[in-house]
């Protein structure tokens, strides 16, 4: 687990600067995602869960759940949450946060899971549709585009993306 843990914490991190990037290289996102990655969560958990199946061959569950008003989407393994947006809710928390699913603290009820989350995402939050987005991972480095995005537009795209990509990942 601790090997899986440490390539979750790498992974995560990655994708978590990845969304900070897409906030300012994605058409309209930085209008519905926060700089702490509210409304970010659907998109980060499932490139997230995509990375560590494929590493790992291992089932992880795509939650989505709700507390009062507020709805959130994490990943469950085993019996560990792992949340690639915590800090929208606890900003001074790593950008990864794994822990129990016992944890006293964890009040989300969870609707939805896997599938039935992605089709709650396109049909009430479109842009957090993580259908709608591709990651391209550099060794352990991901950058969020837009699905018809690519990858050599991107790389031809002005030194100020690139300058931000670089400061963001620091």
């Amino acid at each position: 687990m601790t090997d899986l843990f440490n390539h979750i914490n790498v992974w995560g991190e990655s994708i978590h600067n990845a969304c900070k990037l897409g906030r300012f290289t994605i058409e309209n996102l930085s209008k519905y995602v926060d700089k702490d990655l509210c409304r970010a969560c659907g998109i980060a958990s499932y490139f997230l869960k995509e990375k560590i199946e494929k590493h790992y061959n291992l089932k992880v569950d795509l939650v989505l759940g709700k507390c009062f008003q507020s709805w959130h989407c994490w990943l469950e393994i085993n019996d560990y949450i792992v949340d690639v947006t915590h800090t929208q809710f606890y900003p001074e928390s790593d950008k990864v946060s794994i822990f129990p699913t016992s944890e006293k603290d964890w009040n989300w009820k969870i609707v939805c899971k896997n599938n039935k989350a992605i089709k709650h995402f396109k049909s009430k939050w479109s842009f957090q549709n993580p259908l709608l987005y591709k990651v391209h991972w550099i060794e352990n480095y991901a950058i969020l585009l837009k699905k018809e995005y690519k990858w050599k537009q991107f790389l031809e795209k002005d030194l100020t993306t690139k300058q931000t990509m670089i400061t963001i990942s620091s």
